[in-house]
């Protein structure tokens, strides 16, 4: 899977966070994007930004459970961070 930086991320997202205020649907969740050979998934809280890649056999409706739990936790520790 080709390399995806920072970079990448910080092009592609800003479309999806337009879209998501312009619909009025609320604050964007996730962006799943299907590759050639795999996934890349960015998922976004209120302060945190997740980036997962993942292989074609990536089990996204498990990942769609568990990452909430994730970026909780890394609020959580982002917070913290701040306000220690």
């Amino acid at each position: 899977m080709a390399s995806l930086s920072a970079v990448s991320v910080s092009i592609l997202l800003p479309p999806f966070l337009s879209a998501a205020d312009q619909s009025g649907s609320g604050a964007l969740r996730e962006v799943v994007v299907r590759c050639g050979a795999g996934h890349v998934i960015v998922v976004v809280g209120e302060r945190t930004l997740l980036t997962v890649m993942g292989d074609d056999v990536l089990d996204i409706a498990a990942f769609q459970r568990e990452s909430p739990a994730t970026v909780e936790q890394l609020t959580k520790a982002l917070a913290a961070d701040v306000s220690g």
